[in-house]
Protein backbone atom coordinates (compact mmCIF):
# COMPACT_ATOMS: atom_id res chain seq x y z
CA UNK A 1 0.00 0.00 0.00
CA UNK A 2 2.83 2.32 0.91
CA UNK A 3 4.67 1.40 -2.22
CA UNK A 4 1.30 2.23 -4.20
CA UNK A 5 1.18 5.98 -2.65
CA UNK A 6 4.49 6.17 -3.23
CA UNK A 7 4.43 5.55 -6.86
CA UNK A 8 1.10 7.93 -7.35
CA UNK A 9 2.93 10.44 -5.81
CA UNK A 10 6.31 9.98 -8.13
CA UNK A 11 3.70 9.78 -11.14
CA UNK A 12 1.51 12.94 -10.26
CA UNK A 13 4.87 14.98 -9.42
CA UNK A 14 6.04 14.54 -12.50
CA UNK A 15 2.97 14.96 -14.23
CA UNK A 16 3.31 18.62 -12.47
CA UNK A 17 6.57 18.61 -14.07
CA UNK A 18 6.02 18.31 -17.40
CA UNK A 19 2.98 19.85 -17.50
CA UNK A 20 4.57 23.26 -16.18
CA UNK A 21 7.74 22.99 -18.63
CA UNK A 22 5.33 22.53 -21.23
CA UNK A 23 3.96 25.45 -20.66
CA UNK A 24 6.83 27.17 -20.35
CA UNK A 25 7.62 25.86 -24.03
CA UNK A 26 4.64 27.39 -25.55
CA UNK A 27 6.78 30.67 -25.32
CA UNK A 28 10.26 28.62 -25.53
CA UNK A 29 11.54 26.44 -28.09
CA UNK A 30 10.46 22.94 -27.73
CA UNK A 31 7.35 20.89 -28.21
CA UNK A 32 5.18 22.65 -25.62
CA UNK A 33 1.76 21.08 -26.66
CA UNK A 34 3.17 17.34 -26.63
CA UNK A 35 4.58 17.83 -23.08
CA UNK A 36 1.82 19.41 -21.92
CA UNK A 37 -0.56 16.85 -22.62
CA UNK A 38 2.31 14.09 -21.54
CA UNK A 39 1.95 16.04 -18.17
CA UNK A 40 -1.56 15.48 -17.74
CA UNK A 41 -1.95 12.15 -18.55
CA UNK A 42 -0.09 11.50 -16.22
CA UNK A 43 -1.82 13.21 -13.60
CA UNK A 44 -4.77 12.29 -11.22
CA UNK A 45 -7.27 14.51 -11.10
CA UNK A 46 -11.42 14.68 -11.39
CA UNK A 47 -12.61 14.82 -14.52
CA UNK A 48 -9.35 13.50 -16.57
CA UNK A 49 -11.53 10.76 -18.25
CA UNK A 50 -13.61 13.44 -19.74
CA UNK A 51 -10.98 15.47 -20.40
CA UNK A 52 -8.77 12.66 -22.29
CA UNK A 53 -12.70 11.70 -24.09
CA UNK A 54 -12.76 15.72 -25.31
CA UNK A 55 -9.27 16.05 -26.77
CA UNK A 56 -9.41 12.59 -28.18
CA UNK A 57 -12.37 13.41 -30.03
CA UNK A 58 -11.39 16.69 -31.66
CA UNK A 59 -10.82 15.66 -35.48
CA UNK A 60 -7.65 16.92 -35.94
CA UNK A 61 -6.51 14.20 -32.61
CA UNK A 62 -8.74 11.67 -33.57
CA UNK A 63 -7.46 11.86 -37.46
CA UNK A 64 -3.65 11.46 -35.88
CA UNK A 65 -4.46 8.66 -33.42
CA UNK A 66 -6.17 6.67 -36.58
CA UNK A 67 -3.41 7.61 -38.95
CA UNK A 68 -1.20 5.95 -36.11
CA UNK A 69 -2.54 3.26 -35.77
CA UNK A 70 -2.87 2.57 -39.70
CA UNK A 71 0.81 2.78 -40.00
CA UNK A 72 1.13 0.00 -36.92
CA UNK A 73 -1.34 -2.29 -38.96
CA UNK A 74 -3.73 -1.57 -36.35
CA UNK A 75 -7.95 -0.60 -37.49
CA UNK A 76 -8.85 2.49 -37.05
CA UNK A 77 -10.35 3.61 -33.89
CA UNK A 78 -14.24 4.50 -34.00
CA UNK A 79 -15.90 7.31 -33.12
CA UNK A 80 -18.35 6.82 -30.29
CA UNK A 81 -22.10 7.67 -31.64
CA UNK A 82 -21.36 7.14 -35.04
CA UNK A 83 -22.64 4.22 -37.34
CA UNK A 84 -19.52 1.81 -37.81
CA UNK A 85 -18.57 1.01 -41.43
CA UNK A 86 -17.98 -2.28 -42.15
CA UNK A 87 -16.01 -2.68 -45.55
CA UNK A 88 -15.07 -6.73 -45.51
CA UNK A 89 -16.90 -9.77 -43.89
CA UNK A 90 -17.79 -9.58 -39.99
CA UNK A 91 -14.80 -10.47 -37.59
CA UNK A 92 -14.99 -11.73 -34.26
CA UNK A 93 -13.73 -8.57 -32.43
CA UNK A 94 -15.27 -5.19 -32.52
CA UNK A 95 -13.25 -2.65 -33.85
CA UNK A 96 -11.87 -0.53 -31.20
CA UNK A 97 -13.75 2.76 -29.98
CA UNK A 98 -11.95 5.84 -28.14
CA UNK A 99 -13.83 4.93 -24.40
CA UNK A 100 -12.17 1.37 -24.74
CA UNK A 101 -8.83 3.11 -25.15
CA UNK A 102 -9.29 5.40 -22.77
CA UNK A 103 -10.80 3.04 -20.18
CA UNK A 104 -7.45 0.89 -21.05
CA UNK A 105 -5.26 3.57 -19.25
CA UNK A 106 -7.18 4.55 -16.46
CA UNK A 107 -5.44 3.54 -13.51
CA UNK A 108 -7.27 1.26 -10.86
CA UNK A 109 -7.93 2.26 -6.95
CA UNK A 110 -5.41 0.24 -4.83
CA UNK A 111 -7.97 -1.88 -3.66
CA UNK A 112 -8.39 -3.33 -7.47
CA UNK A 113 -5.40 -3.58 -8.21
CA UNK A 114 -4.58 -5.35 -5.19
CA UNK A 115 -7.56 -7.70 -5.86
CA UNK A 116 -6.64 -8.30 -9.72
CA UNK A 117 -2.85 -9.07 -8.10
CA UNK A 118 -4.12 -11.72 -6.12
CA UNK A 119 -6.42 -13.65 -8.26
CA UNK A 120 -3.62 -13.57 -11.15
CA UNK A 121 -1.33 -15.08 -8.55
CA UNK A 122 -3.95 -17.56 -7.03
CA UNK A 123 -4.81 -18.49 -10.68
CA UNK A 124 -1.10 -19.08 -11.32
CA UNK A 125 -0.39 -21.29 -8.24
CA UNK A 126 -3.20 -23.65 -8.38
Amino acid sequence: MILHLTLLALKNTLGVFLLVIGISMLVLPGQGLLTILIGLSLLDFPGKYRLERYLVTRPPVFKSLNWLRQRAGNPPFEMPGQPKHHSGPPSDSAAPTISRFLTAFDSKPPNEAAEVHRRRHSSAHD
